[in-house]
């Protein structure tokens, strides 16, 4: 997985994007936004798969930056 991450981050960094997070105990994940309303996720995947994505954007009105949970969920 850490090369995994590794090809993320330099990938996601040079098209702008912010490295926000990084969890490796409870289901590994390095959390990425861009601007104030674009959140991508990279983590490690439930067998077989070895890994996942997200991309999630929030709705202009409800765009934070950085983006958080609270503009996608408080977004009415």
């Amino acid at each position: 997985m850490d090369d995994i991450y590794s090809w993320y981050f330099s990938q996601l960094r040079a098209k702008g994007w912010t490295l926000q997070k990084t969890e490796r105990v409870n289901g590994s994940y390095d959390l990425f936004t861009r601007g104030d309303r674009e959140v991508f996720e990279v983590g490690s995947g439930v067998p077989p798969a070895t890994y996942v994505t997200r991309l999630s954007i929030a709705p202009d009105p409800c765009a934070t930056t950085p983006p958080t949970a609270a503009a996608f969920v408080n977004c009415g």
